[in-house]
């Protein structure tokens, strides 16, 4: 990619998503609980302890000086050729890293709302932060002897809420609406990835024993 800024000419010749995450992921239940009289739910919390996690964008710019911003931050491998060419562009970097330094990459890369590289070239593939997120949440599901279930009750294909209970529960009776999916798809589903909008993971935590259900015992 050539762009040219002030009358110089620059080749961005890589530019490839970088992202780490440290993180350690666990999950718990809300202790407030929330339903009507037949059954009551709690809200399946991701707890997230973490040193380091961010993403960001690994930028070769006229195969001179390496560059990355990560979480808004910019961090530079060669400050010296990075200022040189920041300031051949009519930048100030007598305050680096300012704003000064970033208006020149936006300008030269294209940016969107969000901080992320616009270019066709950008390869925004893969996070391990929302991988891990989808680990807890299978182990959880599958330690604790879950089933899920998919209420869609709002009618919008990528919007839905989940729901897990003990397997061995029939809630079919309490609450008609929600059909069982399998493990897999309900980690695929659960929005972890931001491509389906599951607005909510709750538990069925206790169901009215006049149903004819078995109680919760964990």
């Amino acid at each position: 990619m050539l762009k040219e800024l002030n009358g110089k000419t620059y080749e961005v010749s890589d530019i490839t998503a970088i992202k780490e995450c440290c993180c350690n992921v666990d999950i718990t239940l809300d202790p407030a609980d929330d339903g009507p009289e037949a059954y009551r739910t709690q809200q399946v919390r991701f707890n997230i302890n973490s040193d380091e996690c961010w993403s960001g964008h690994e930028i070769e710019i006229n195969r001179l000086a390496v560059s990355y911003e990560a979480q808004n931050n910019l961090y530079i491998e060669d400050e010296a050729a990075f200022c040189t060419m920041v300031e051949a562009a009519g930048y100030n970097t007598s305050n680096y890293p300012t704003l000064n330094a970033k208006q020149f990459l936006e300008e030269l890369l294209g940016y969107d709302d969000y901080g992320l590289l616009t270019e066709d070239d950008y390869d925004g593939s893969g996070d391990n932060h929302a991988e891990k997120k989808q680990d807890a949440l299978k182990e959880y599901i599958e330690d604790n002897n879950l089933t899920p279930y998919m209420d869609d009750e709002r009618g919008f294909g990528n919007e839905w809420t989940m729901y897990l209970a003990p397997a061995d529960w029939d809630i079919s009776d309490i609450l008609p609406d929600l059909y069982a999916i399998s493990i897999d798809k309900a980690v695929e589903y659960s929005g972890i990835d931001y491509e389906y909008n599951c607005t909510s993971i709750r538990e069925i935590t206790w169901i009215d024993n006049e149903m004819e259900v078995a109680t919760n015992d964990r």
